[in-house]
């Protein structure tokens, strides 16, 4: 959306440049990664109500191991060793509050698990969807290079148990993907 963001619109990353949102309690997380409840207390009464609000939902083994990768990205990996790595962060409550870690529900649900934004696009289908979402506030179709992409190893296989770990750890996810229709992995 950046090349159609004006002057006085909100933004907030810093990922490859520095963005804070001008709303104090916003710009002090650091990082673009807000959850809606967060958001939407901050702004004014109203306002989030009467915004656009979206979001892309991605199957959770998917989401999870092209976080892993990412995170680890200057380690060479095979496939075993990263299996065997994945399913040691898994099993860690600490490294696992990571924001990249954190399930997709908690960024787009309320504390009762109801859907805070208008839109719920998948990732699935990221094309097509953006392009819908885009048009419902007037833009044309976004262009979608790929940037930052985790190197997989050519070997790696997820296995039954970091299957079934993943639909433990992220469970909330899961049932946000039925919800949507999204087949979690078989």
């Amino acid at each position: 959306m950046r090349p159609h963001l004006a002057a006085t619109d909100w933004e907030q990353c810093t990922r490859f440049e520095t963005r804070l949102c001008p709303v104090p309690q916003i710009a002090s997380i650091g990082h673009g990664h807000i959850p809606a409840r967060t958001i939407s207390v901050a702004l004014l009464p109203g306002m989030w109500e009467e915004m656009t609000s979206f979001a892309i939902f991605r199957d959770p083994l998917e989401r999870f191991v092209s976080a892993f990768f990412l995170l680890n990205r200057d380690k060479a990996w095979d496939g075993i060793d990263a299996l065997d790595a994945m399913k040691r962060l898994l099993a860690d409550d600490k490294r696992r509050e990571h924001v990249l870690l954190s399930e997709q529900a908690s960024f787009v649900c309320d504390a009762e698990g109801q859907l805070m934004v208008n839109v719920l696009g998948l990732h699935s289908k990221l094309s097509s969807d953006l392009a819908a979402i885009f048009e419902r506030v007037g833009l044309p179709p976004p262009l979608l290079p790929r940037v930052n992409a985790a190197p997989y190893p050519p070997s790696f296989a997820p296995d039954a148990e970091l299957r079934e770990l993943v639909e433990h750890h992220y469970a909330a996810d899961y049932a946000l993907g039925r919800t949507f229709r999204e087949t979690p992995p078989q």
